[in-house]
C-alpha cells in the first residue's frame, strides 16, 4: 500500500495559487490552503503515474474528493465526515505539536475562510462518495471500515492510469 498526502503537492509560492490575505502579517498574502486550486496537480498527476503498479494507493486529504483528475481515477472513494469543532481542534492541536506553527493564525484562517471553503469545497463531495466514514471514530476503526467496504465490493478494478498534467507555471520546471 502507498498513501499519497495532498498537503505535499500544495504551491507554496503565491505567485502559482489563489491567495488571501495574511492574518499574521498585514499587506501580505499568502497561498490560500482553503481552495483546492492551490494544488499542484501536475506534480500530483506525476507521483500517482510513478505508483500505478502498487496493489493499493490511497489519496488522502481534506480535498480529494474535489480534485477532477482524482476522482476520475479512483476505484473507491470515501468521505470522512467531521463535525467543525472536530475539525478545528484537531487542526489546532496538530499546530501546537508544531513548534514552527502559529495556532493563532489557523484559528483567525479558519473563522476568516476556513468553513466557507469548507461548505463551497469539500461538503458538495460528499454526493461523490462511495462511502461516507464517521470521522469521529478512531483512525483504525475507519480503516476497518473501508476495508470491509472494498471486501464487501469484491474484486477491485485495475487503477485507471494517471494523465499527464500541462505545466502552468509558465518555466517548464515543476516545484519540488
Amino acid at each position: 500500500m502507498t498513501v499519497v498526502h495532498l498537503d505535499d503537492y500544495f504551491y507554496r509560492d503565491p505567485g502559482l495559487a489563489p491567495t488571501v490575505p495574511s492574518t499574521g502579517v498585514p499587506g501580505t498574502r499568502i497561498v490560500d490552503f482553503s481552495d483546492p486550486r492551490s494544488i499542484d496537480t501536475g506534480r500530483l498527476c506525476e507521483a500517482l503515474a510513478r505508483h500505478s503498479e502498487t496493489d493499493l494507493l490511497v489519496v488522502e486529504g481534506t480535498f480529494a474528493l474535489a480534485l477532477p483528475e482524482l476522482h476520475r481515477q479512483a476505484a473507491v472513494r470515501a468521505y470522512v465526515d467531521v463535525p467543525p469543532d472536530i475539525r478545528l481542534a484537531r487542526k489546532v492541536l496538530r499546530k501546537l505539536e508544531d513548534a514552527a506553527a502559529d495556532p493563532q493564525a489557523s484559528v483567525r484562517g479558519y473563522l476568516a475562510r476556513g468553513r466557507q471553503a469548507h461548505a463551497e469545497h469539500v461538503e458538495p463531495t460528499r454526493a461523490r462518495a462511495d462511502i461516507v466514514l464517521d470521522g469521529t471514530r478512531s483512525p483504525q476503526a475507519l480503516v476497518e471500515d473501508l476495508a470491509t467496504f472494498i471486501d464487501l465490493r469484491g474484486p477491485r478494478p485495475p487503477l485507471r492510469p494517471a494523465r499527464k498534467a500541462r505545466d502552468t507555471s509558465g518555466d517548464g520546471l515543476r516545484p519540488t
